[in-house]
């Protein structure tokens, strides 16, 4: 009798068959990344090709975090174990590793948050804020155990030994550094108490600075009020703290030595205040000529102000001496024709209809007779 099966038979059959395979359990796959898709779930699913042939591939959610942003076109190598997938009865990697080829997944990730914190802004020049010339207090971010703190206070003793320094001691390297390095950050930028932050370390390898390329770690510098100066590694390494810090010098050291004057320095300035003092009397001379100019040119200013007030006064009075209506009001009248006034008896005729205005109201005449002269 011939065993009839059902697909989803063979294809759990086919599944135990490979997920049993010794030489299936673990391999290492290289390939291009195409068709990628990241799933709400968290799930990544894509495939893998080569010149011939195409492999079906997952990384499951909370299996593997990426330390990269995986993209599209990519070559990469994956460790996984080969599986199916019932329902489709297609067989796939499950990706339990991945590494970018070539090039490590710590700097493509690096690259890939660089360029993403760029565009966002985060290193413009226009944010970035003065280092102040001579600060009372400076508060150092590093291990509290190293070297580099002991260079720093030694920089600054023989540099400007008024300058205060408050350490914030952290992990500089590990899992745990991150958070400790924002947790150092957030206490200086709200104590207040500092006028300057260096959060630094001395060198290292890739991996032994990637607490100073946390993404969090660099938007809580680009968000703080006091300036923040980043001396990470030797002259050669950069970290994305370097990038968003107000300031990137290339060592600790160097770090105290630019955020503090030579107290020499500021000696010889103080021996050169003579020179200034004499400078400043030829100053303080002219400040008194140009002084009596101006009062002078102010008395003129006056002068003509006064003369100009008394002359128009005059012409008040002469107005108002003319007026027609004081000249009524001291008992004369005034003779209209027509609107216009009469002056003279060459103005009217007899018979014309004429208007006396007098001080208290006006009167409508008509001429009886004319007489030339007067008696």
């Amino acid at each position: 009798m011939v065993n009839v099966l059902k697909i989803s038979q063979i294809n759990y059959y086919i599944k135990s068959m490979l997920e049993s395979d010794k030489n299936l359990i673990q391999v290492y796959v290289y390939g291009e990344v195409s068709n990628l898709t990241k799933h709400r779930t968290g799930h990544i699913y894509l495939s893998l090709k080569d010149e011939k042939s195409v492999l079906k591939a997952i990384i499951f959610n909370g299996i593997h975090k990426l330390k990269f942003d995986l993209q599209e076109g990519m070559n990469i190598i994956a460790r996984g174990r080969i599986s199916v997938y019932e329902p489709s009865g297609q067989y796939q990697i499950i990706i339990e590793d991945i590494q970018p080829d070539g090039v490590g997944s710590m700097a493509i990730a690096f690259e890939q948050l660089k360029q993403k914190l760029k565009d966002e802004g985060l290193f413009d020049e226009n944010h970035k804020k003065t280092i102040p010339y001579m600060p009372k207090t400076i508060g150092v971010i590093t291990s509290p155990t190293g070297a580099v703190i002991q260079d720093i206070r030694n920089v600054l003793s023989r540099r400007f030994p008024l300058t205060k320094v408050l350490l914030y001691g952290v992990l500089v390297q590990g899992e745990g550094a991150p958070s400790e390095l924002i947790k150092a950050v957030q206490y200086f930028d709200k104590a207040k108490n500092v006028d300057v932050i260096i959060i630094c370390r001395g060198g290292g390898s890739t991996e032994d600075l990637s607490p100073f390329n946390d993404e969090n770690l660099a938007r809580v510098i680009y968000n703080a009020d006091i300036p923040i100066i980043s001396a990470v590694g030797h002259e050669t390494d950069f970290t994305i703290c370097d990038f968003v810090a107000d300031l990137r010098v290339p060592t600790p050291s160097a770090a105290a030595e630019i955020v503090v004057p030579n107290r020499y320095d500021i000696l010889e300035e103080i021996s050169n205040m003579d020179i200034i003092s004499h400078t400043k009397d030829y100053i303080v001379n002219y400040q008194y000529e140009i002084n009596d100019l101006l009062k002078r040119l102010l008395s003129a200013y006056e002068n003509i102000i006064y003369k100009q007030k008394q002359e128009l006064k005059m012409h008040e009075v002469m107005l108002e001496t003319l007026n027609p209506e004081n000249i009524i009001n001291r008992g004369y009248s005034l003779l209209y024709k027509e609107n216009n006034i009469i002056t003279t008896i060459d103005d009217i005729s007899v018979n014309d209809k004429v208007k006396v205005l007098l001080k208290n109201g006006e009167i409508e005449c008509s001429v009886l007779d004319i007489k030339e002269g007067r008696k």
